[in-house]
């Protein structure tokens, strides 16, 4: 009996020690961390500063919303909404990515794809191969002028070259989109009906998922794959947010015209930086 007291003793010690280091190291961390100058390239998601205060509020960390939404000192801004990677027109993230060394940051995070459309992924040569096989086959573009011609992969590619080239004692994290939220049984809107005809876009559930891991999840899956190529963190969004299609609502407005809703609301925003501060802090 002695015996099994000691020996359920020693376990509550060790799952004791166990708590308490991982409480040791979220503290580390926490202070490596306060200070550090981040900045926020993306388009939208990252242009509304929904999730960036949180992460100075809960980490302490230096963030600037005129850098990411204005620039300053005639450099660009690092998040603009509706913008593609692809560099097809100035505005574009590569091209802005380029101006990412004049704000000097400690951590960069890339939160970008959501509105690249999968076809725009893959050059022709590369059209309908796996997202792994685009993410190897695709060469890198590091332009510094705008080109149409250049895939989302290529650009993506060449973004994370230039940042580790221009930011080198930077930290790099790249950020996985995560399920958006899609209503059932909906005519688009007068303004979508070119796009999306004058009938209902999404007849069920099943439709939903079936858009979503056609056309949204294969880019979440390249980003994967570039972050391994890279050695670069990737924050995956889609399994660590537990968004569902079925739970999307409470996470997003109303959606649009299109049937669609790709912001956050004010949960979805919280939700979006406690997974990056989970991630940060785990590490």
């Amino acid at each position: 009996m002695k015996k099994f007291l000691k020996t359920i003793l020693t376990l509550s010690l060790c799952v004791l020690s166990l708590s308490c280091n991982e409480e040791e190291s979220a503290d580390d961390k926490l202070a490596e961390l306060n200070g550090k100058k981040i900045i926020t390239i993306g388009d939208s998601l990252t242009a509304l500063c929904g999730w960036q205060p949180y992460l100075v509020e809960w980490l302490g960390v230096d963030w600037s919303r005129e850098e990411t939404v204005n620039g300053v000192n005639g450099h660009s801004p690092m998040a603009k909404g509706g913008t593609w990677v692809k560099p097809s027109y100035e505005s574009s993230i590569y091209i802005r990515s380029l101006d990412a060394k004049y704000y000097d940051p400690d951590i960069i995070f890339v939160y970008v794809a959501s509105n690249d459309p999968m076809y725009a992924w893959a050059s022709p040569e590369n059209a309908g191969k796996t997202p792994e096989e685009i993410a190897k086959a695709e060469p890198a573009y590091r332009g510094t002028e705008t080109d149409a011609s250049v895939s989302t992969t290529s650009a993506y590619k060449g973004m994370i070259e230039n940042l580790m080239r221009d930011c080198p004692d930077a930290d790099i994290y790249l950020i996985g989109m995560m399920r958006i939220y899609i209503k059932t049984g909906m005519v688009p809107t007068a303004d979508f009906t070119e796009l999306w005809g004058d009938t209902i876009r999404f007849e069920n559930m099943q439709e939903v998922e079936h858009y979503e891991m056609t056309e949204r999840y294969p880019r979440l899956e390249i980003i994967r794959e570039i972050g391994k190529m890279y050695d670069l963190p990737v924050i995956d969004l889609w399994t660590m947010s537990g968004i569902t299609n079925e739970n999307a609502h409470e996470y997003y407005g109303e959606v649009a015209g299109d049937c669609t809703q790709v912001h956050p609301n004010a949960a979805g925003d919280k939700r979006v930086a406690e997974c990056i501060r989970d991630f940060l802090l785990s590490e």
